[in-house]
C-alpha cells in the first residue's frame, strides 16, 4: 500500500513538472507570435515631434565608483537628437575620482540650486553647473544606494517626464523621439521601457548572450506590449510619468532590484486609485549591455537578477493572485513568478527526474519525449523566432553567414546554456538568504 502511494505521488509529480515545462515554454511560443505582429502593425508616427512640441524629460544618471566611463556616457546624453531635455548626474557617496573627473571634464561650478524634496532621499552637499553645458547639473550627496540616488534627481528634476539611465550606457541618438511618440500617442501611458542588447565581441559566450537579451525584449516584454502587461522595465533606461511616479512614492531605496520594485508599486498604486494607465514595452534598442566574459561574472549576473525578483516579489505577494489588481494581479504577475522563481526549482530537475521515471516506467516513453521537446524545442523555435524577427525590422545586408552562425547558436544554446542560467538561477535561489548586501553605492553595474 505505502509502495503504490509512493508510487502514484512520484507519478503526479513527474507529469505536473513535465506540463509545468509544456505549459510554460509553450508561452514563450505565443509571445513570439504576439512580437511578430506587434512588430509587423507597428506604425512609425512622428508627426508633431518636431521643433517646438516635444515632451520634455529629464534623463537621471547615478554615477559614482565610475571615472573611466561617466564623463563618455553623459557627453554621449548631451548629444541626442532630441530638443528639449536635461541631464542630471548624482554623485552618491563620497566625493572622489567620478565627482572630479566630471567636474574637470565640463568645467563646473558649485551653484545654489532649490530642489522640491518630494521623495525621500539622503542630503544633497552640493550642486554643479557650467553655463557652456546648459543641459548638465551634477548632484553630490551623501550614500544611499541607486535608487535613492534617483529619488534625488527626482527632487531636482524640472520636468514631468523622468528617465532613468544606468551608468555606462551610450543610448541610441533617436531615443528620446521613440520615448516621446509613445507617450505622444497614448494618453495614460505612465511607463516606457526599450530593449536592450547585449554588444557582441565574436566569442560565442557573447552571441548566447545577444541571442537570449533578443529572445527575452523582443518576444518577451515587447510581445506583451499591446496588453498593459508589463512587469519589469530594464534597468539600463526606464522612462516615467513623473507625476505617477511621485504618487507611488518614488523607488524603494533599499530593493534589490529598483526596477521592478518600481513597476509593481505603480501597478498597484494605479489600481487601487482606479486610474486610467499603460506601461509599453518598445521593441527598439535603447543600449548595449557589457556581455558577461566568463561563467563567473554570469553567475553573479544571475544571482543578482534572482534575488532581486525573490525580494520584489516577497514585498508584492499581496498582488499575486489577486483579483482586485486585475490580469496583471491574476495572469501577469503569476506568470512572472513562476517563469522567474519556480522554473529553475521545477524545470532543472526535471532533465535528470523524468529520464529516470520512463527508465523505471513511471512514465511512457512518449512522456519523456514531450518533456525535452518542450524544455529544448520550444526554445529553439522561440530563439529562432526572435532572430527572424530582428531580421525582418533591422534588414542588414552582407549577414548571412553571421545569421547561419547564430542559428546554430539558436540550437547549441538550448541544449546547454539555457540549462547553465537555470542552475545559476537556483543557485541564486538556494543561497538566497546567504548573498551578501546589496551595494550602497550608485555605481555603473548593469541593472536589469
Amino acid at each position: 500500500m505505502i509502495s503504490y502511494i509512493l508510487y502514484q505521488f512520484i507519478r503526479i509529480l513527474m507529469l505536473f513538472i513535465l506540463w509545468y515545462v509544456v505549459v510554460m515554454n509553450g508561452a514563450q511560443i505565443v509571445q513570439m507570435v504576439m512580437a511578430f505582429f506587434a512588430v509587423l502593425y507597428r506604425k512609425d508616427d512622428r508627426s508633431g515631434l518636431y521643433p517646438e512640441n516635444t515632451i520634455p524629460f529629464t534623463l537621471i544618471l547615478p554615477a559614482s565608483n565610475s571615472e573611466n566611463s561617466a564623463v563618455e556616457s553623459i557627453r554621449s546624453m548631451l548629444n541626442l537628437n532630441y530638443l528639449n531635455y536635461e541631464v542630471i548626474a548624482v554623485n552618491d557617496g563620497p566625493a572622489g575620482k567620478t565627482l572630479d573627473s566630471l567636474i574637470d571634464a565640463f568645467d563646473l561650478h558649485k551653484i545654489t540650486y532649490p530642489a522640491r524634496e518630494q521623495l525621500a532621499a539622503k542630503k544633497v552637499k552640493a550642486v554643479y553647473y557650467n553655463p557652456d553645458f546648459p543641459l548638465l547639473r551634477v548632484i553630490d550627496k551623501e550614500n544611499g544606494g541607486i535608487q535613492d540616488a534617483l529619488n534625488a534627481g527626482i527632487n531636482f528634476s524640472r520636468y514631468p517626464y523622468i528617465v532613468s539611465v544606468n551608468g555606462g550606457s551610450v543610448l541610441d541618438r533617436d531615443i528620446l523621439i521613440n520615448i516621446a511618440k509613445v507617450f505622444k500617442q497614448y494618453k495614460y501611458t505612465v511607463a516606457v521601457g526599450g530593449a536592450v542588447r547585449a554588444a557582441g565581441n565574436g566569442k560565442i559566450l557573447s552571441s548566447l548572450q545577444a541571442l537570449e537579451y533578443l529572445q527575452s525584449f523582443l518576444s518577451g516584454r515587447a510581445g506583451r506590449r499591446n496588453f498593459n502587461s508589463l512587469p519589469v522595465i530594464p534597468g539600463g533606461f526606464g522612462a516615467f510619468q513623473k507625476e505617477a511616479v511621485l504618487q507611488a512614492g518614488g523607488f524603494t531605496a533599499e530593493a534589490e532590484n529598483g526596477e521592478l520594485d518600481l513597476l509593481l508599486k505603480l501597478h498597484r498604486c494605479m489600481r487601487l486609485k482606479k486610474y486610467k494607465y499603460r506601461m509599453v514595452m518598445l521593441p527598439e534598442t535603447v543600449f548595449l549591455a557589457r556581455p558577461r566574459e566568463n561563467a563567473g561574472e554570469l553567475y553573479e549576473q544571475r544571482r543578482l537578477w534572482q534575488a532581486g525578483s525573490i525580494d520584489a516579489f516577497s514585498r508584492y505577494r499581496k498582488m499575486l493572485f489577486n483579483p482586485r489588481f486585475g490580469k496583471m494581479g491574476m495572469l501577469v504577475l503569476p506568470y512572472h513568478f513562476f517563469r522567474e522563481v519556480a522554473t529553475p526549482l521545477l524545470e532543472l530537475p526535471g532533465y535528470i527526474l523524468i529520464p529516470l521515471a520512463w527508465i523505471s516506467g513511471i512514465l511512457p516513453a512518449e512522456a519523456a519525449g514531450l518533456f525535452f521537446i518542450a524544455a529544448a524545442g520550444f526554445g529553439i523555435v522561440s530563439s529562432m523566432g526572435s532572430l527572424a524577427i530582428d531580421e525582418y525590422r533591422n534588414a542588414r545586408p552582407g549577414r548571412k553567414n553571421e545569421i547561419i552562425k547564430l542559428g546554430f547558436l539558436c540550437i547549441a544554446g538550448n541544449l546547454f546554456y539555457r540549462q547553465m542560467m537555470l542552475f545559476f538561477r537556483l543557485l541564486g535561489i538556494v543561497f538566497y538568504r546567504k548573498r551578501k548586501p546589496a551595494a550602497k553605492t550608485a555605481g555603473f553595474a548593469e541593472r536589469r
